[in-house]
């Protein structure tokens, strides 16, 4: 099956209701045990979709983030209107502070605003038996590491 459009947010969408089906079909399927169908069919249809969303290069961390809050809120407000169940004010503030969550993920995916001092790189760090560091690595080394700095030793 070929998703239409070039983007990755075309699948995402697809994996957040393919996911919201399946979650909110999974009560129903208690009393109705054919839904399990409906239950395997849409969260594999949401892996997939999901893993399409990766490939045409959306970061882990915003697919995931953008797929399970929405997911969250969405199976939330479904319970309520299929089944009664209760959406409290606080559960109100949760859903807000989701909404927030993604647009920060959103923002620090982006290479938008970040802590002053953050570069938003990991430093390599050698573990103990390791091979020695080249002169490239070194270059990468942490300049706050006194130690290595002035006595000149390779870690």
């Amino acid at each position: 099956m070929r998703l239409t459009g070039s983007g990755p947010g075309v699948p995402l969408l697809y994996a957040i209701v393919a996911e919201v089906v399946a979650t909110v079909s999974m009560k129903a399927a208690l009393d109705l045990p054919a839904l399990a169908v409906v239950v395997l069919a849409g969260y594999v249809a949401s892996f997939w979709c999901l893993a399409l969303t990766l490939r045409r290069g959306m970061g882990v961390g915003k697919a995931y983030g953008i797929w399970g809050a929405s997911g969250i809120v969405l199976a939330a407000v479904l319970s309520w209107a299929i089944y009664g169940e209760t959406i409290t004010p606080v559960m109100g503030v949760g859903f807000a502070l989701i909404a927030v969550g993604v647009v920060l993920v959103e923002i620090g995916s982006s290479g938008g605003a970040s802590p002053a001092g953050v570069t938003g790189s990991i430093p390599v760090v050698p573990m103990p038996g390791d091979a020695p560091l080249g002169e490239a690595d070194v270059a990468e080394a942490d300049p706050l590491d006194s130690d290595a700095s002035q006595d000149g030793e390779s870690r």
